[in-house]
């Protein structure tokens, strides 16, 4: 008979409201027993009594948007997040270009030349001498624009611009020649004609995203736009016992039903569906009711046309499916919003439908989100990438309408945290110090919130947003035992100073999937 394993002398906040704090937590098989003090925890009987030596403790984090495999590719293959310069970029493209064979396609993500002292977008003619024989497809850090080659728009036979739904080929306004810079949909005129990774390809990038995400103390992640083949590379993970990570994967409409029954698990489900109603503020895509200051021509991209987006909706929404749509500008967020405010009608939102990113949104419609009973599952650390250039894009004047926070938790919207990883980096502590800190920012002050509710949002919030409350999200008996310990309490220090401290210990269904030397267990 396994014994319980006994964990005393912590700083354990539970993520109860009742009950926040505690010093001890019991797990019998990989489950939470007990969840007290230190004298009822000691009374078990068991050999394995682990001092936590004053720790801190948090429920496991729950990442509410990730493109998990997407960011285990970035961790094995081409990484050009850190490019300091365009010189810079291009370097690392050939650098890496060198070990490949002729033919072969160079695809990554995490390029953002608003970091750049040049300020500009890379063109085709800045990559084609590093990349003579092998066609190029970098997505921006955003993933709604991308770099193409000339190899590239060759071989998808893109010679000239022309008119894309939801889309957009940029041009050389001097000679209308296609740039490379492609926008939302037109990203996949070329995206399609690359094959895809051999499976050990696949599977060497899960298992470095794994184990990234232990190490960041990420124990679920919800995955959008999963792929069928990832998703089966999940299933044979999980049989062999070899997944450390929860996944709730959320394909897009045409993958929906492509995907193998799975057996009922806490630790692989399908969920839902993927949908866009717009672009990104990044790519100046989103759908706006005013134009961007830096581009006064333009209102964003709407995906639907009218009248189709609350066709979408009720078809997924009768099916029984949960919808997860980005939407990122003010006309899009009030689009979505009207027709949810039309397909559930004078229903509750049983299907715990989300808006994923929800980045500008009126104060008016936030009265309406919350009476539909929507989710949004919004990723803090965005705002501390886009602020650079957020003033030049949209003003000053609409900045109160960007990246809420603390309004959603005034309207009683539930929340959910996550990262958009690759698009930023896992690491869930960094999105709790963009939570946090954002009541010291110079526009929008009033957008902080407590470190305690930020840690909820990271846990229970996102539990609650895949259907798992009342199983995970929260150390307390009955929930499953899926916990982290840091090396220091962030409780008690600076937002400046908890955002790099390290996990010492990550525990999944009652197992350690992560442990420094620091953790002595």
């Amino acid at each position: 008979m396994m014994q319980p394993l006994v964990f005393f002398n912590g700083q354990i906040f539970t993520g109860s409201n009742a009950n926040a704090w505690v010093e001890a937590l019991v797990i019998e098989k990989n489950k939470i027993v007990f969840s007290g003090n230190n004298t009822g925890a000691l009374a078990y009987r068991s050999p394995q009594k682990i001092d936590l030596r004053r720790k801190l403790v948090l429920p496991g984090f729950n990442d509410a948007h990730t493109h998990f495999a997407e960011g285990g590719k970035s961790l094995i293959g081409l990484n050009v997040r850190g490019a300091k310069n365009l010189a810079n970029f291009v370097r690392l493209i050939r650098d890496y270009t060198h070990r490949l064979k002729p033919g072969e396609w160079v695809a990554s993500w995490g390029w953002d030349h608003e970091g750049w002292p040049e300020k500009r977008y890379p063109v085709r003619e800045d990559v084609d001498s590093a990349t003579p024989q092998n066609p190029l497809l970098l997505y921006r850090s955003d993933g709604h624009v991308a770099l193409a080659n000339s190899l590239a728009l060759k071989t998808a036979g893109i010679r000239k611009a022309f008119p894309v739904r939801g889309g957009e080929i940029l041009v050389d306004p001097k000679t209308g020649e296609p740039t490379g810079i492609l926008r939302d949909r037109a990203v996949h005129l070329v995206a399609k004609h690359i094959p895809g990774l051999p499976r050990s390809k696949r599977k060497a990038a899960i298992q470095a995203a794994l184990k990234y995400a232990a190490r960041m103390g990420v124990t679920s992640i919800q995955e959008m736009e999963t792929l069928p083949e990832d998703f089966e590379l999940y299933l044979e993970l999980l049989e062999k016992d070899e997944l450390t990570s929860r996944v709730y994967a959320v394909p897009l409409p045409e993958n929906r039903d492509k995907f193998p029954e799975v057996p009922a698990s806490d630790f692989l489900r399908t969920g839902g569906v993927k949908l866009f109603a717009d672009g990104s503020l990044g790519a100046a895509s989103a759908r706006m009711f005013e134009p961007f200051n830096d581009a006064p021509d333009s209102t964003g991209l709407a995906i639907y046309g009218p009248g189709e987006l609350k066709q979408v909706l009720q078809n997924f929404h009768e099916k029984g499916h949960q919808i997860c749509i980005h939407a990122i500008g003010t006309r899009a967020n009030y689009e979505v919003l009207q027709a949810f405010k039309d397909v559930l009608k004078a229903a509750h939102n049983t299907g715990r439908h989300r808006i994923e990113h929800a980045q500008m949104i009126r104060k008016e419609d936030l009265g309406l989100m919350a009476g539909l009973g929507l989710i949004t599952s919004i990723q803090p650390a965005h705002y501390l990438g886009d602020r650079r250039w957020l003033v030049r894009r949209i003003g000053e004047k609409r900045l109160p309408l960007a990246y809420r926070i603390a309004s959603f938790f005034k309207a009683r919207i539930a929340v959910a945290f996550g990262t958009d990883w690759p698009v930023e980096d896992l690491n869930p502590l960094a999105g709790l110090f963009a939570a946090v800190v954002r009541s010291r920012d110079l526009y929008t002050p009033g957008e902080g919130i407590s470190l305690s509710a930020a840690v909820r949002a990271y846990t229970a919030g996102s539990a609650f947003a895949e259907f798992s409350g009342r199983k995970k999200g929260r150390l307390l008996a009955g929930q499953i035992a899926d916990f982290v310990v840091l090396a220091e309490n962030i409780f008690e220090m600076p937002p400046e100073e908890f955002k790099d401290i390290p996990v010492v210990l990550t525990l999944v269904d009652g197992k350690i999937v992560h442990k420094t030397g620091e953790a002595r267990i």
